[in-house]
């Protein structure tokens, strides 16, 4: 459990797990997560993200303790439902009188997770303020980002913006929650996997809520999960503004999955081909890969290829589930390209192709297809291929 002042009169309170492997049951966390919550100290006394699991909810609120009086907060303000945000709140009901606040969608969603009695719920709408003392806190939908009860809190006399799942990061801070006290490159990358992850498919949304932000004057970014943006904001605000306008670099991300090794030399050789042509290129083996990351990879590539031999009279089905993770992300209007081998009957690449029309994504040819180990004439096609996937990187 990490404490730490943000300003004069507002503190991060934040916990990081290193014990759960799956955000939302599904994405890893090989670096764990944090839960961020902020008290807000003024003539009230409020509560923003009343964040952790309820596994971890009495370590939370045992800390939350040691710094204040339970009994003296004012309001608990929950930008996001989602458990992960508000697993402590039926606790925090219990241990105090506050007034819970949440968009009025949330308020309906809270009422149904946890039951909490309606006289202690506050729902309110975007522009909506509750004031402290010398400070107020503003409301701001940010609707679909991911949730439909989703808001953001902004305090004005700090400037700062509780921004909920907007602007956060997988990874666990270890005490040093600022930008300016951290890796920023492992950070920025956890960012961006943790956009295409839990954001993505809502993208547009998150767009949307940016440039409904650009007017607000913003001095501090304190999300509820990744480090607190203080020194270089505009780095994190980038990052999900390209991220949200689904903006492409030249790069080529290549995901494979190979049974005995013979789609796995052709891959090696693709790779290879390509980075010798001066084209960034991330390679990943679907076998030992989560589609976390090689979804987070293909976000902002220009080509994807896929390589795979036929199983069954279908593709390899590790390499389907990650095809199927991109198809669930809504990831449209890429380049794409194919290879693999096969032994008694071929063209199990279909199934990737049928997937990939839908999203509306555009083969670059040839094909190149190969019976057990590459032969050479797989490999002539193989570097026309290559070509072709350079030429609509550069071209």
């Amino acid at each position: 459990m990490v404490i730490r002042k943000i300003v004069e009169n507002v503190f991060y309170i934040g916990l990081d797990d290193d014990i759960t492997e799956f955000f939302e049951g599904i994405w890893p966390l090989p670096w764990g997560v944090t839960y961020n919550t902020y008290l807000v100290l003024d003539e009230k006394i409020a509560l923003i993200e009343p964040g952790v699991r309820e596994e971890l909810a009495m370590r939370y609120i045992s800390e939350l303790e040691s710094v204040v009086d339970l009994s003296e907060i004012d309001y608990i303000v929950v930008n996001h439902s989602e458990p992960d945000h508000s697993g402590s709140l039926p606790l925090l009901c219990r241990l105090t009188k506050a007034k819970i606040v949440a968009s009025k969608f949330g308020v309906n969603l809270l009422r149904g997770f946890y039951n909490i009695a309606g006289e202690r719920l506050v729902g309110v709408s975007s522009g909506d303020s509750i004031s402290l003392g010398e400070t107020k806190l503003r409301f701001i939908s940010i609707a679909g980002v991911h949730w439909p009860d989703s808001m953001v809190t902004y305090e004005t006399k700090n400037k700062i913006l509780f921004s909920s799942d907007a602007f956060g990061a997988f990874g666990s801070l270890r005490g040093a929650i600022f930008d300016d006290e951290i890796d920023k490159t492992f950070y920025l990358e956890e960012a961006k996997r943790y956009f295409v992850n839990i954001i993505g498919k809502f993208a547009g949304n998150a767009g949307k809520a940016i440039d409904s932000l650009s007017s607000v004057d913003i001095r501090i970014i304190a999300p509820a999960h990744g480090p607190v943006w203080r020194t270089d904001i505009d780095l994190i605000v980038n990052l999900y503004r390209d991220l949200s306008n689904r903006m492409v670099r030249d790069k080529v991300t290549l995901i494979y999955g190979s049974m005995y090794g013979f789609t796995e030399n052709l891959a090696i050789y693709i790779a290879g081909r390509i980075a010798e042509k001066g084209v960034e290129i991330e390679v990943f083996n679907v076998t030992h890969t989560h589609p976390s990351f090689t979804m987070a990879s293909a976000w902002d590539s220009k080509v994807v290829v896929f390589g795979g031999p036929t199983y069954d009279n279908d593709i390899f089905p590790p390499l389907l589930t990650h095809v199927d993770y991109l198809r669930s992300k809504m990831l449209k209007n890429k380049k794409y390209a194919l290879f693999g081998s096969y032994g008694w009957s071929g063209k199990g690449y279909r199934r990737i192709q049928r997937t990939l029309e839908e999203l509306e994504w555009e083969l670059i040819e040839p094909i190149v297809e190969f019976r057990g180990a590459p032969t050479s004439d797989a490999k002539r096609k193989a570097d026309e291929l290559i070509e072709n996937i350079v030429r609509a990187i550069k071209g």
